[in-house]
């Protein structure tokens, strides 16, 4: 909300772009966390 506030609230589009692009590598780096993680444990699994 923040970014979207940002953005069209005040008018400093180029703070929300910002914003945003940390939002979207935080979101990727926790899904490559998440995935590899995941992926860890069903290996671990296949292996017993």
């Amino acid at each position: 909300m923040k970014v979207y506030r940002d953005a069209f609230g005040t008018g400093d589009i180029y703070s929300a772009a910002a914003q945003a692009v940390i939002i979207a590598i935080a979101t990727l780096l926790l899904s490559f966390g998440f995935l590899r993680a995941a992926n860890r444990r069903n290996k671990q699994g296949a292996a017993q």
